[in-house]
């Protein structure tokens, strides 16, 4: 008995199954690069296995030349199969592939038409006959240039395709280039099975050996597989993961030796592959101090490396990584640095923007704080001028209709009409002088003013009117008092505001006493008057409102003497614009009176000017010293 055959259709059935459970495997790891393909490459190697297999078994000639054709078809779409696995398992782009897969496809397409209508026109087989031997009769043919020209083809593409596994091969890691080796030999297997089946050198009648081969290929993949994890981790086409990576990535030993780097680390370093493996990472980046730090602690993190060149100053993030083998045992490290100047500009540049910015906000909120006060002050003056403006304008109108229905009481209408119109008339006034004042629309007439000649012409008016109201007035002027550059008039009226308030406010039998002086603090002369009066005095929390328009005191309400509230205001301000000082002292004590001092700058001011330093800085009023007076 001839047990030949049935141990070549337990090989073959064997490799079939091997093959196509294999294809299996594959397909349900498609997500996977490179396992797609290799699951089509499977399923026409099954397809040539089990053509093969019903060719053998085939009762008559026809029925074998049908399958043989079906083997022959196959081979050329095994071929496409394999050459996009080697492009995705590499990651290789040929170059105008769409087109290059539309001609192949279709070449191979016709060839199998060609293939499967053999019989009707004999293009691919000559001298097609069968050989009788026991069990079964065996198909013997003869190939024709058209079979060989296809064979070279489909071959030609097989090469290909080991070219592009073997070029991977030379520049991938070791991981990568076992497996690699492992998919060269399962592919070289069934190469040369199928070349053995072409050519035939042992005059085996034809037997094809090609789809045993592919058992036994399939075998070695399956190995390949499970000790390689083939599927899991493939290399994917290291110059697309690593040679076209922006950032600079090196691999060092244990010894902190460069290995590998990329492109962009060659440039970073400024030496070429071939120079700077083998170095120390240490002089590669000579301008990298605290990485050697780093990896002697052996960190796994990210540390930030700032390298100056010249006028320019580089950022890195640099990420390392130590690298274990299966036992966890050191292997080397990873680094991976990315240029980060841009990102680091960007943030300073955003850190400096939010500096100006809360600065900005800062003189946003300080310039709505002095809006709020300005709108503040706004109402109350409004409130104030309504309030003032309203009583003496009732009582006209009051006088009017008493005077219209009693024209008999004449006499006693007028005066009151008189003392009001007169007061409206002095609000009015004073409000038009403060308007004047803050628009710096009051014409300034400066001239040598003299104070003592000054002071003493207004004490002497307001003589007669202190003995009417039984008051006593002095005054003291000093010697050698310097001369100011000065309006006379508007000084005057400060000098009459502060006569009239203290005549007022100072009950009878009082004192009211006059007295100029002179200081020096730094080489600026300042020529001084001063107002006493034994009045009820001024209470502390009034003094810091002295100055503000219309605020009239506690004292003052109750004392019934008029006024508007506008003097002292007018006062500040007048001595403001001649860069002079005013204030009030005042222990707030009845009978101890109050004291306004003004101070003129006697020379020119200089940078050392300021207030003269026997008065105590903690009676200044802040309401006084605003920014005109600086």
């Amino acid at each position: 008995m001839n047990w030949q055959p049935y141990l070549q259709l337990v090989l073959i059935l064997s490799s079939l199954i091997i093959t196509s459970a294999f294809g299996v495997l594959a397909w349900t790891r498609r997500h996977v690069p490179a396992a797609r393909p290799f699951a089509v490459l499977t399923f026409f190697e099954s397809v040539w296995a089990f053509g093969l297999l019903c060719e053998i078994i085939a009762p008559n000639l026809e029925v074998k030349r049908f399958f043989d054709n079906i083997e022959l078809a196959s081979m050329s779409f095994i071929a496409l199969a394999l050459l996009a696995f080697a492009l995705e398992f590499t990651g290789q782009r040929l170059p105008h592939a769409r087109m290059l897969w539309i001609t192949t496809v279709t070449l191979s397409v016709l060839t199998t038409l060609v293939f499967l209508t053999d019989p009707y026109h004999d293009l691919v087989r000559e001298n097609v006959r069968l050989v009788s031997d026991a069990p079964f009769d065996w198909l013997v043919y003869d190939f024709t240039l058209l079979d060989w020209t296809v064979f070279f083809f489909d071959y030609g593409i097989v090469v290909a395709s080991l070219s592009l596994l073997a070029s991977a091969f030379n520049r991938s890691q070791a991981l990568y280039r076992d497996q690699i080796m492992i998919i060269l030999t399962a592919i070289l297997i069934p190469v040369a099975g199928t070349m053995l089946g072409a050519l035939d050198p042992f005059n085996s009648n034809q037997r094809d050996v090609a789809p045993v081969s592919f058992g036994l290929s399939n075998i070695v993949a399956v190995w390949g597989l499970f000790r390689y994890r083939l599927f899991d981790v493939t290399p994917i086409a290291r110059e697309r993961v690593i040679e076209d990576m922006r950032a600079a990535v090196v691999v060092l030993d244990t010894q902190y030796r460069v290995i590998d780097l990329n492109p962009a680390a060659e440039q970073l370093a400024k030496r070429s592959a071939l120079e700077a493996v083998g170095e120390p990472v240490q002089r590669l980046f000579a301008s990298w101090p605290t990485l050697e730090n780093h990896l002697d602690i052996g960190a796994d993190g990210h540390i930030q490396i700032v390298e100056n060149t010249g006028d320019q100053t580089q950022h890195f993030d640099l990420s390392v990584s130590p690298l274990r083998d299966h036992r966890q045992k050191l292997t080397g490290h990873l680094l991976v640095a990315h240029n980060v100047t841009e990102r680091q500009n960007i943030e300073d540049t955003l850190r400096q923007r939010t500096v100006e910015s809360a600065a900005t906000n800062r003189e946003l909120e300080a310039a709505n704080e002095r809006l709020r006060v300005l709108s503040r002050i706004k109402d109350e003056f409004v409130t104030n001028v309504s309030h003032e403006l309203r009583t003496p304008i009732t009582n006209l109108k009051l006088r009017y209709h008493l005077l219209t229905a009693q024209p008999e009481r004449l006499n006693d209408h007028l005066p009151v009409i008189r003392r009001e119109t007169n007061r409206l008339a002095d609000l009015i006034e004073g409000l038009l002088t403060l308007s004047r004042l803050d628009q710096d629309r009051v014409p300034f007439h400066r001239c040598p003013v003299d104070l003592n000649t000054l002071v003493q012409e207004y004490v002497s008016d307001r003589s007669a009117l202190a003995g009417e109201r039984g008051l006593s007035m002095t005054l003291e002027c000093a010697p050698a008092l310097p001369v100011v550059q000065a309006d006379h008039r508007l000084i005057g009226q400060v000098v009459s505001i502060l006569l009239t308030n203290a005549l007022n406010y100072t009950p009878s039998g009082g004192h009211v006493s006059v007295r100029t002086y002179t200081q020096c603090i730094n080489g600026q002369q300042w020529a001084a008057f001063c107002v006493q009066d034994t009045g009820p005095g001024i209470t502390p929390d009034e003094q810091a409102r002295l100055f503000t328009r219309f605020f009239r005191g506690k004292i003052g309400l109750e004392s019934g003497v008029s006024g508007t509230g506008l003097g002292l205001a007018i006062a500040h301000e007048i001595v403001t614009q001649h860069k002079g000082r005013i204030r009030a002292e005042s222990d707030g004590t009845p009978g101890s009176g109050a004291i306004f001092h003004v101070w003129l700058p006697g020379e020119p001011i200089d940078s050392a000017g300021g207030m003269p330093s026997d008065e105590p800085a903690s009676l200044i009023d802040p309401q006084t010293f605003n920014n005109k007076t600086d």
